[in-house]
């Protein structure tokens, strides 16, 4: 009875165990067919995507399914540049210590003394002794003083002059040079070029934007430069709106006349409507006069909040107050 029921126990447990594999196998079968359903799905939809990137990437928008009357969407690419702008600012340049020094030196300063001389002689008689000269036969001693002057040398302290410093500015040209970036575009055609139109306007240099440069003035502002060309006449400053927009323009006068010298670095130009306009230079300018006629060529400049910056005295830096622009004149040569 014993190993009946151990044959019977050991039977159950085959029996078990076979209907677990059995429920396994059968549960990878599903599996299988699932997984491989489900990839089917992904490969599908990897293409669709695939496909939809080309037409997107060809510029038409839509996908191979949609019909080709409909209206293609616009890819816009935005274009950056980098543009300069120049300006100035004030770096220690060094430093000027100025010191009183003692020097001495011999100084030979020709005097005239005198002296006492005594000079013994001997004369006739006159006939009659003097007696308040002695006694006669007596022994008499006579001391006379004997005196000299002597050179004796004072001095005394006097002014003998003074010195000033005083700081100026002088001005200057300087070209500043720099890289900049630029973005921009290249077409590549691939597949069928004909159906490609690449607008003349893409490699148009009129919708390319440039650099920007801006010219700061003497007083650390900075200013943007006008458009390119040169200033032949004087009107063409004082007949602008807004004068300061020509700041940066060169300027080249074959003949402008001198209406008032107000330093010998400033002096104001006559115009045709009668606004002078103020001329800097860079170096005192003596051969310059009132009633001059001048070839003169420079660079416009804006007029800086405080002029005493420009090294002005302050009557010239009074008159170019109420100026917007004043010209920093690299040649200003009178007519002959």
């Amino acid at each position: 009875m014993l190993r009946f029921n151990r044959f019977r126990e050991v039977q159950l447990a085959l029996t078990a165990v076979a209907i677990a594999g059995l429920a396994a196998g059968c549960c990878s079968r599903n599996s299988a067919r699932t997984h491989h359903h489900y990839g089917s799905s992904q490969a599908c939809m990897s293409s669709g995507g695939s496909a939809m990137g080309a037409d997107y990437s060809a510029g038409s928008g839509t996908s191979s399914g949609y019909a080709s009357s409909e209206m293609s969407s616009n890819t816009v690419i935005p274009l950056y540049q980098e543009q300069v702008r120049a300006g100035t600012r004030q770096v220690e340049a060094g430093q000027v210590r100025i010191r009183k020094v003692v020097r001495t030196e011999t100084v030979n300063q020709p005097v005239q003394v005198r002296r006492e001389v005594v000079v013994v002689d001997r004369e006739p008689a006159s006939g009659q002794a003097n007696q308040a000269q002695g006694q006669a036969f007596q022994e008499q001693e006579i001391v006379i003083p004997v005196t000299r002057e002597e050179a004796v040398l004072d001095r005394q302290i006097v002014p003998a002059g003074q010195v000033v410093a005083q700081k100026q500015f002088q001005m200057q040209q300087t070209n500043l040079q720099s890289q900049i970036r630029r973005e921009d575009v290249v077409v590549d055609r691939q597949g069928n070029s004909q159906d490609v139109i690449i607008s003349e306007n893409l490699n148009n240099p009129s919708f390319q934007g440039g650099a920007v440069g801006g010219a700061g003035d003497v007083g650390g502002q900075s200013q943007g430069a006008g458009a390119s060309g040169q200033i032949s006449d004087l009107a063409m400053l004082s007949s602008n709106p807004d004068p300061s927009t020509l700041a940066g323009q060169q300027v080249r006068i074959s003949s402008a006349k001198v209406q008032r010298m107000i330093s010998e670095r400033c002096f104001a130009v006559s115009s045709g409507s009668g606004q002078p306009v103020y001329v800097i230079t860079r170096r005192p300018m003596s051969n310059i006069h009132e009633g001059d006629t001048l070839k003169l060529s420079g660079t416009v400049r804006a007029t800086p909040q405080s002029p005493t910056s420009l090294g002005l005295d302050n009557t010239a830096a009074q008159a170019l107050q109420g100026a917007p622009i004043y010209i920093e004149a690299q040649n200003a040569e009178p007519q002959r």
